[in-house]
């Protein structure tokens, strides 16, 4: 399966949806798309990680920084999506307490909510 993403952003939060392995190769495109969803005025924006096979060590690397970047503006940064293989690995690497991990797009947005 190819990388790519696939953006919404006429809602808020934006959302944007990860196909496909993100690895040392793609992970600067994914950052770039995250940069520019930020550069546009989007504050907190939703990764869909629901078609997403497999995140390398640079694809986390990106993911920590962009939301440190995120965290200077007040922005929030949700993950939704993830396949039990991807969790893991963020739960592995201690991220599942520094990430926002819901399981749908809906209870990012209620979590906007509280």
């Amino acid at each position: 399966m190819a990388f790519s993403v696939e953006k919404v952003l006429d809602i808020q939060p934006a959302i944007l949806k990860i196909i496909g392995r993100v690895d040392g190769t793609t992970s600067k495109e994914l950052q770039h798309e995250m940069t520019s969803i930020f550069a546009a005025n989007h504050k907190d924006l939703i990764l869909d990680f629901s078609e997403v096979s497999y995140i390398s060590s640079a694809g986390i690397r990106i993911l920590i920084e962009e939301l440190k970047q995120l965290r200077t503006v007040g922005g929030k940064l949700f993950f939704i999506g993830l396949a039990p293989h991807i969790y893991e690995v963020f739960k592995i690497s201690g991220l599942t307490s520094v990430f926002q991990i819901f399981d749908t797009y809906q209870d990012a947005i209620n979590s906007l909510a509280k």
